[in-house]
């Protein structure tokens, strides 16, 4: 089994595997960098993230008011009092 979030390739096996799972996991790995499986997934998320970015976390929306409303109140303190 690939293990995703890796940068390169790892595959997974159990330690009880016979030879011929070990054989078939060294397959896989050897057709994941010929078939460039890394590379391959990189374009595809960044591909898409162009096409659908993302929205703000809510943190980032907290720490954008937090920086709007510093902004207001440097503003209302450098206004001479009319």
């Amino acid at each position: 089994m690939p293990l995703l979030g890796v940068n390169g390739v790892c595959i997974i096996a159990h330690g009880a595997s016979s030879p011929v799972a070990i054989k078939n996991a060294i397959r896989a790995a050897t057709e994941s960098i010929k078939h460039e499986i890394n590379p391959n997934i990189l374009r595809a998320v960044q591909s898409y993230n162009e096409k659908f970015p993302a929205a703000p976390t809510p943190v980032q929306l907290t720490e954008k008011n937090d920086s709007d409303h510093r902004r207001r109140q440097l503003r209302s303190q450098t206004r001479p009092d009319e």
